[in-house]
């Protein structure tokens, strides 16, 4: 009986570990778009903030308002940045990140590209404990503030199917 036993517990954890562990796992990719504005510190200045807003839109789980927020280095040859988002849900759920970004000059002297990877750090409501990543590429008017781009990620939900 002992060994029916334990034979049924092997089976069951395998057999669970796969699909059922993985069943939180959601695309997170879509396009953003936002308006920045600029604060730029030291004499003369070595740094910036940059804060935003705007639409983020994912093609699983739908639209959400985008709020985020950047220090980049001036001195940097890669304009190094690091900051914090906030995407919040029209339902009040809402997923926060901590993110990186490198950035770099394109053929028009008022646009940057910039690279930012985020690192999902949890959220409310849905995505109290969420976890995941994506990494969003994205073009930036520095005289206007306006940015657009796209990202590619997945999240991680908890009890999400």
């Amino acid at each position: 009986m002992k060994t029916i036993s334990l034979m049924t517990a092997i089976f069951l954890t395998v057999a669970l570990a796969g699909p059922a562990a993985e069943a939180g796992k959601i695309p997170f990719n879509g396009t953003m778009e936002a308006g920045e504005s600029y604060q730029e510190f030291g004499d003369p200045p070595f740094m910036f903030f940059v804060n935003a807003g705007g639409t983020a839109i994912t093609t699983e789980l739908g639209q959400f308002t985008l709020v985020y927020t950047f220090l980049a280095d001036l001195n940097s040859p890669t304009g190094d940045g690091f900051g914090r988002a906030w995407l919040l849900a029209a339902n009040g759920d809402s997923i926060f990140t901590s993110s990186t970004a490198v950035s770099g000059p394109t053929g028009d002297p008022e646009v940057f590209f910039i690279v930012e990877t985020h690192t999902i750090t949890g959220g409310r409501g849905l995505y109290v404990n969420a976890k995941g990543s994506f990494t969003l590429n994205r073009l930036v008017n520095v005289v206007t503030g306006a940015t657009s781009g796209s990202f590619d990620g997945s999240i991680i939900v908890k009890g999400h199917q």
